[in-house]
């Protein structure tokens, strides 16, 4: 790997340089381990430049994560997820009770991570960083498919192991990048069976309202073409920006065609203003469906309120209840850790954490210390082994590209208040939805 060339020469000839300017910015490093995190700046440590760290040196794994801007919600929880397997894996706790050893390669691990404010060119900046100057051991990618879309070109430059589980736009997958796995479900699946509901209810006319994002649009680009081959007509299509917050030209203009069938793709808050602005100008739909912004109860529910949500679907990846393997040991570690998770709701963010520290361990307790130096190995292993076991479902990817070939997400709808899955069949469907303009706001 580029970064093992250099020599521990170069290492301290760096830290002075970087003393001489003053230092870096700060980050954060902590182990998991329940407690307060320790800040320290990125500068290496101060060691002799001709002798290398000793093998009880913690493996630092570097990781740019959304703690303000519009992804703080879900990236403090997949920061959370990445903490709670730092913690079970130095500990022997959890999935990992009984396991030989502590951390990987006998060695406790230390995250290393810093805030990038929801903002992708400050993870480019972050993650150039944390490689070339921290010389990290390992990296994990940062949440959501624009940043790692935007940090997957250095992150294969720098001949890192990129193991996305929050990344889920096709796009990202389809550029011939040797150095990256994709550990959860592809965008092109999160509605994967709502064509088919809209052509077995009779419905005809859709509106599609998305944010610009490449997650979004590659899910446009699956919906689209199975939307129309299945009969059915796209009769208003419409991209908006995340700082976009007033709809009522977009909305007003879908009330007039009358759609059979509304999609709303859009994150967090944003949907729920959304969602909140179609009631109050009386904009609805026989069937309504939402991606991504409906993940969590204590934004979108509290929001919108249970009356609004009624009759919702939604794309559904994972629950506390689930019954993915170590799910349950996930669940309770997060509850004992960080408090009860029911509010949650059924964001996986805390999920796509834990489970790219799973896929990580599977990766080098295979391969061993040659993955720290050669990290294309560690890929190899996990596109080519299938059905790892994860708390987001078991792990395939497609040898080729990286994508992910194995998980499929569920649908839900609101009914009563709650999640109910419908699709694959667990709960009855239940359509047409009542206008959302009769319904109050519980928001």
């Amino acid at each position: 790997m580029k970064r093992m060339k250099r020599s521990w020469i170069l290492l301290a000839a760096l830290a002075m340089v970087i003393a001489s300017c003053g230092g870096d910015a700060e980050t954060t490093t902590t182990t998991g381990d329940t407690g307060p995190a320790q800040t320290t700046t990125t500068a290496p440590q101060d060691t002799t430049p001709d002798e290398p760290p000793a093998n009880t040196d913690p493996i630092r794994i570097g990781v740019s994560v959304s703690l303000s801007g519009f992804n703080a919600a879900v990236g403090e929880e997949y920061l959370r997820g990445l903490e709670l397997w730092a913690d079970m894996i130095n500990n022997g706790t959890g999935i990992y009770e009984g396991r030989e050893g502590v951390g990987l390669l006998g060695r406790r691990v230390e995250l290393v991570f810093s805030n990038d404010e929801s903002n992708s060119e400050n993870a480019l900046r972050i993650y150039e960083r944390l490689m070339t100057q921290d010389n990290v051991d390992f990296i994990f990618g940062p949440f959501g498919s624009g940043a790692t879309g935007t940090v997957a070109p250095i992150i294969e430059r720098e001949q890192y192991a990129l193991i996305a589980t929050s990344a889920s736009a096709n796009s990202i997958y389809e550029q011939g990048l040797e150095y990256i796995v994709q550990g959860v479900a592809p965008a092109s699946k999160y509605l994967g069976r709502v064509p088919e509901i809209i052509e077995d209810q009779g419905y005809t006319k859709v509106a599609l309202l998305s944010l610009n994002n490449p997650f979004t649009l590659s899910s446009v680009d699956f919906l689209r073409p199975e939307i129309e081959n299945r009969g059915g007509e796209i009769v208003s299509e419409h991209l908006f920006e995340i700082t976009e917050v007033e709809f009522t030209a977009i909305l007003t203009e879908v009330k007039s065609l009358e759609p059979d069938v509304i999609i709303i793709q859009a994150f967090g808050n944003q949907a729920v203003t959304i969602y909140n602005q179609m009631a109050d100008l009386d904009v609805s739909a026989p069937m309504l469906v939402m991606s991504a912004g409906a993940w969590r109860d204590d934004v979108f529910l509290a929001g919108v309120g249970a009356e609004r949500a009624e009759c919702l679907l939604a794309d559904h990846h994972w629950a506390p209840t689930d019954d993915t393997p170590g799910n349950a040991e996930f669940a309770k570690g997060y509850s004992d850790k960080y408090g009860s998770v029911a509010t949650v709701g059924s964001d996986p963010s805390p999920a796509m954490g834990f489970s790219a520290g799973q896929l990580l361990t599977y990766a080098v307790d295979s391969v061993g210390e040659a993955g720290l130096s050669d990290q294309k190995l560690l890929i190899d292993y996990l596109r080519n082994t299938p059905d790892l076991q994860t708390v987001l479902g078991l792990q395939s990817a497609d040898p080729a590209t990286g994508g992910n070939t194995s998980i499929t997400p569920r649908l839900i709808q609101f009914q009563g208040g709650v999640r109910v899955v419908v699709a694959p069949p667990e709960g009855e469907l239940s359509l047409p939805c009542a206008p959302l303009g009769d319904r109050p706001s519980g928001g």
